[in-house]
């Protein structure tokens, strides 16, 4: 729900729909790969394996998130700058 959200606050307001289409489309396709992956892993390495692929892509998304930490949209910047300055 956050990256909808996120994805929704950097895009304009034309493309907010498109944004959270695609993140919805992703999140669908990496359910159906991670699914397939983890069994991958879980045959090869076990379940230690598997749990510790998930703290590694979890620390990974963490990192990729901290870039947008302080990221807002030009036109809601704007926007948010015109609310204040009243």
């Amino acid at each position: 729900m956050l990256v909808a959200v996120a994805a929704a606050d950097f895009a304009t307001k034309k493309a907010a729909a498109t944004a959270v289409g695609l993140t919805g489309f992703f999140g669908y396709a990496g359910a159906t790969v991670s699914g397939i992956g983890t069994g991958m892993i879980v045959d090869k390495f076990g379940w230690n394996g598997a749990f510790t692929a998930f703290i590694e892509t979890t620390l990974i998304g963490v990192i990729i998130f901290l870039f947008t930490w302080n990221k807002r949209s030009p036109v809601l910047d704007g926007l948010h700058n015109d609310n204040t300055s009243k």
